[in-house]
């Protein structure tokens, strides 16, 4: 999964409309494949959130965001996790990790499922 988290230093923008670094990474279920800092030139939020769009990104990570950003985002197929504040890496992290308890929880499901319930 290709994540975006909006910077600012090493910590989360405090408005995803005024990073001027994104943090693009390609996760996996509990580790964090490949990471890039990338500089996010457009200041118009319908030309940034194509620039996220056009670089496959599946999941925003972000501090403040406004209702318009994000229902464009979402009408892109790009999730978005708001109001989240610390260290950028950290939240990968953690995310990643999320994505791990969720896929297991998949399985666990599907085995009781297979099992008739047990």
């Amino acid at each position: 999964m290709r994540v975006a988290v909006t910077i600012l230093g090493n910590e989360i923008s405090p408005r995803f409309d005024c990073a001027r670094e994104i943090l693009l990474a390609d996760i996996g279920p509990g580790k964090i494949l490949e990471w890039r800092i990338l500089e996010m030139k457009e200041r118009n939020p319908i030309c940034r959130i194509k620039s996220l769009s056009a670089w496959k990104v599946q999941q925003v990570i972000c501090g403040g965001i406004d209702d318009f950003s994000i229902r464009m985002l979402n009408g892109l197929g790009i999730r978005v996790s708001a109001w989240i504040s610390g260290n950028a890496h950290e939240a990968l992290k953690e995310f990643s990790a999320s994505l791990e308890r969720e896929g297991t929880e998949r399985k666990r499901k599907r085995c009781n499922e297979w099992n008739g319930g047990f």
